[in-house]
């Protein structure tokens, strides 16, 4: 059980592991900051792709030196996307990091036909959030990519965000919430119906590495209170490590509101050839250096 990111990071940065990052529209300087900070710890040696002039003028604002050859001169938004994915077809990056740019952007570039990378035939987005109260790290599943995923998207969700999560350090005995507005199976809710047959493939062995619960209401997931009170036994009860949302809008509103009331939160885009480190551009330098090291751990193995 990691309690906050602080805790993962300090697991993940223990392994030293370096890993080659291309760093998509990187001519902003939180995103150099954190760049910069990751490669003098040896978590990574980062490729910048961007207006070159910017780039080196951020840089030189802020102090830091970086070898000119590494900084890759292109300004279009979609040719930054193209270069970053093509680093990594050429395996000089192992993985990419969104900087100045919109997810719609690298994700064309990334489901592109014929210069595209390879993929499990489904993307989808995690996000690791501290949330004040809880008393342990959260993963939730998916707030920007799948509006209405289907029965098989939710087992891929499932099994491409714990698959992450193990390497990340977590072990298999991750407590996954299939998360529906009670705990009752009802024919004329879907997402019961959905939960409830997620919750029958991991008894039968067909989703491994974790316990999977639903339909469970968000309470009885995270509050042990709450289950005690209304005697639901679960070893997920108010214990969750990863929330399952039945659709974009709910996961989103979820990530949003923890995120008004001071959660804190890291994104990464899973079912790629690599991870793709989301960052929001209004996001600290910490949080993108986080989501860089956090990366670094998922590339090669997710």
């Amino acid at each position: 059980m990691f309690k906050n990111i602080d805790d993962l990071m300090e697991h993940v940065a223990a392994k030293k592991v370096k890993r080659a990052v291309a760093v998509a529209a990187a001519a902003d300087e939180h995103t150099l900051e954190a760049a910069c900070q990751a490669a003098k710890e040896g978590i990574v040696k980062p490729f910048f792709i961007g207006n070159k002039k910017d780039i080196l003028c951020i840089l030189g604002e802020i102090g830091e030196n970086v070898d000119e050859d590494t900084i890759y001169d292109v300004s279009e938004d979609a040719e930054i996307a193209k270069t970053a994915v093509r680093l990594v077809r050429e395996k000089k990056a192992d993985f990419i990091m969104k900087g100045l740019l919109n997810t719609s952007d690298v994700l064309r570039a990334v489901l592109n036909k014929e210069e595209g990378l390879q993929h499990k035939g489904l993307l989808t987005v995690m996000a690791m959030l501290e949330v004040p109260k809880y008393h342990k790290l959260l993963a939730i599943n998916d707030a920007a990519v799948i509006p209405y995923p289907s029965l098989d998207s939710k087992k891929k969700q499932i099994e491409m965000v714990t698959a992450a999560m193990h390497k990340m350090g977590y072990d298999e005995n991750l407590k996954v919430a299939a998360i529906c507005a009670n705990e009752n199976v009802n024919p004329k809710i879907t997402e019961t119906l959905d939960a409830n047959e997620l919750k029958k493939m991991n008894r039968s062995g067909e989703i491994k590495g974790c316990v999977v619960e639903g339909p469970i209401s968000i309470d009885l997931a995270l509050r042990p209170e709450v289950a005690k009170a209304k005697g639901y036994e679960s070893p997920v009860a108010g214990d969750a490590d990863l929330l399952l949302f039945p659709t974009l809008v709910s996961a989103n509103c979820y990530s949003k509101a923890v995120e008004m009331t001071g959660a804190r939160a890291v994104s990464f885009v899973l079912g790629a050839e690599v991870p793709i480190a989301l960052t929001s551009r209004a996001t600290t330098v910490q949080n993108k250096y986080c989501t860089l090291v956090l990366s670094s751990a998922m590339a090669g193995e997710v």
